[in-house]
This record gives structure tokens, C-alpha cells and sequence, in this order.
């Protein structure tokens, strides 16, 4: 396992730059609209602003796409002169645990043809440059703040980052494993487990679209129990609690949804992430979460997406994104004081 092998670290909180940003959520893979969005946005190709903006990422480089390993060179060589920064997605984080999941064939031969049928034709990695991969993307952060801004891939939560901050080592995957095994170790006790390895047990694919399985509690007992206890997922894959009903999302079916924990924040320090899909649900419903009030000016939010025009998502209006399932949650790319959501008025 590629786990193993590779310790050169870097923290898992690192500082944003000074100076006007301008941040792009999750790539998967789209080279071809990453580079119009940033044409779109006044970058050359070295990553170069003429108003000297920074590029910022919100993790989920990888998987899906028809050309994450462009994507991937492109990031290490900007990234190599100074020009741009991301925070770990929960899809960079499987990569570097070995965890082949939906989209991640570009990289693992395992799910290579399985994965084609839905996401090809698209560009492997080449495995001579796998481990050197592995090794730079352990270098890379979860959280990127400064005083009035934080960055995040799904949520922003303070005793995870907290126990970040503590942590006797910085390497991500050493700490995510740590904080795995305690979990294990402590499952056995929890008042579901009896009834998870029952469940266990049941006939039935959950990769199988067309068979829709009952709800599995104790399923979703644990999936909750895991997601809130390794703080490594809680600010990469968010916050979870059962769902109403199974549903089909990432290539399985899940008993347990992800939970705006934006309503929740207080903190007058702005939090911009990625991850979450927001639905389309009609012109006001798209408008209203969105004041006018900017980050401190100096931030703008992009997305880019392989459904979606690339020049549709620069500026202050509100991009966006494909609907991944009827039960993910709606969300904000960037949480402020009261759960709101801050973008700047400021266009090029």
C-alpha cells in the first residue's frame, strides 16, 4: 500500500497569501474548462494575474474527469513557482489511502474498466510517476486560512481543526490512520454493532443501481460514528446523519446525508469550501442565499465543471453545479456570519 512508504510532510494547516484571491472549486479532472475559466478570469498560462490575484483550489482535483493527470501537472508545476495553493479533497485523500472509489480508474488498474464504462475516454496516470505523485500530495494541506478567511473542502469544524493543530505529527495519512484505528477499536461497544454485522450479512449489492436495498440503521449508525470521529473526514467529506431513505450517490447506495453545518456557524471569519453540489430549483431560490456583502473585498469564487460553461462562473454571480442526487444537500461555496453566504459584487 502507498500508505507506507511515503513521510515527506508538510503541516495540515498552512496560510493563505495576502492579497486579492481568486478560488475555483473541485476540477475532477476538467482540464479543458479549468483553463477557460481561468483565461476568463485574466491568467496566463504560467498563472500569472496582471493585478497580481493568487489562485486558490478546493481540493477534488482527481477522479471523474477526462484529464486529471493534465490536471495534476499543471497544479505541481504552478505550484512549484509560488502560484497557486489547494486543501486536500476527500478524493486526494482516498488516493493516498489506497481506497479505490467511483472515478478513481485514471489511477487504480482495479477499477480501470470498471470506471470506463461511465468516464472514458479519459487520460491514465502513467504508474512509473504514481509514487512520486503519492509522495506530493501528502505534502499538501487540509486547511488554508488567514485572519479573514478560511478554506476548507466541506466543512469547517473547530475541534477538528483543533486536534489538527495538536497532533503530535503533520502527516495527514499517519494521522487519519491513527484516528481510524481508535475508532475500530472502540466499534465493538457501540450500541449498533451487533446489528451493523447483521446487516452486514444481507443479500444485495449496494454498487447496483437498479436494486434499491432497505434502510440499513445500523449502517447508518456507524457511517455517522466514523464521518464524526476522524476529524481527517469531517472537514474533507463534512458532516453526516441518517437520511430519510436510501439513495444512490457515488456509485453505491448510502443511508446517511451530508447536513448543512453552515447554519450552525457564528464566526465572523469568512469559510469558503467545495465539495457539495447546490441544486437548481428556480431563479429565486438560485439568488437568494447569495448578499451582496464581499469577503473583506479581496476574494472572488469560481467553479469549474465539465456540465457547465466555464465563463458562467467567475465574478459575483452564483454558479451553478449539475445535481449530483435529489439528496444532497443544497449548499453555499462560502459559509459567513449566521450561516450566510458571502461572495464578492466585484467583477473583472
Amino acid at each position: 500500500m502507498w500508505i507506507a512508504r511515503h513521510r515527506s510532510i508538510m503541516p495540515c494547516t498552512q496560510t493563505l497569501p495576502e492579497g486579492c484571491l481568486d478560488i475555483i472549486g473541485d476540477i475532477h479532472g476538467q482540464y479543458a474548462a479549468l483553463q477557460a475559466l481561468l483565461r476568463h478570469l485574466g491568467y496566463d498560462e504560467d498563472g500569472t494575474h496582471p493585478q497580481g490575484r493568487h489562485l486558490i483550489l478546493l481540493g477534488d482535483l482527481v477522479d471523474r474527469g477526462a484529464d486529471v493527470p493534465t490536471v495534476l501537472d499543471w497544479y505541481q508545476r504552478l505550484h512549484a513557482r509560488g502560484r497557486v495553493q489547494t486543501v486536500l479533497g476527500n478524493h486526494e485523500i482516498n488516493l493516498l489511502l489506497n481506497d479505490a472509489k467511483d472515478g478513481s480508474g485514471w489511477f487504480f488498474d482495479r477499477r480501470a474498466a470498471r470506471d470506463a464504462r461511465i468516464y472514458a475516454p479519459w487520460q491514465r496516470y502513467p504508474t512509473a510517476r504514481k509514487a512520486a505523485l503519492v509522495a506530493f500530495l501528502n505534502t499538501q494541506p487540509l486547511v488554508l486560512q488567514r485572519a479573514d478567511l478560511r478554506i476548507v473542502h466541506a466543512a469547517w469544524d473547530a475541534d477538528a481543526v483543533a486536534h489538527l493543530q495538536t497532533a503530535a505529527a503533520d502527516d495527514i495519512i499517519s494521522l487519519h490512520c491513527h484516528w481510524e484505528t481508535a475508532l475500530d477499536d472502540g466499534a465493538p461497544a457501540q450500541p449498533w454493532y451487533q446489528d451493523w454485522r447483521a446487516e452486514e450479512g444481507l443479500a444485495g449489492d449496494l454498487g447496483d443501481p437498479q436494486q434499491a436495498p432497505a434502510f440499513r440503521p445500523a449502517t447508518a449508525a456507524r457511517d455517522v460514528y466514523y464521518s464524526r470521529g476522524n476529524p481527517v473526514r469531517v472537514l474533507t467529506c463534512g458532516v453526516e446523519a441518517p437520511s430519510a431513505a436510501p439513495f444512490y450517490a457515488g456509485g453505491r447506495w448510502r443511508f446517511v446525508e451530508r447536513q448543512a453545518w453552515w447554519d450552525d456557524y457564528r464566526d465572523d471569519t469568512a469559510v469558503v469550501i467545495g465539495h457539495y453540489w447546490r441544486r437548481s430549483v428556480g431563479a429565486a431560490t438560485r439568488t437568494r442565499s447569495f448578499p451582496s456583502r464581499p469577503i473583506t473585498g479581496t476574494a472572488r469564487v469560481a467553479t469549474s465543471s465539465a456540465a457547465t460553461s466555464p465563463s458562467a462562473h467567475a465574478g459575483a454571480t452564483a454558479p451553478q453545479a449539475p445535481r449530483r442526487s435529489s439528496r444532497r444537500t443544497a449548499s453555499p461555496p462560502c459559509a459567513g456570519r449566521s450561516g450566510r453566504c458571502c461572495l464578492t459584487t466585484a467583477k473583472r
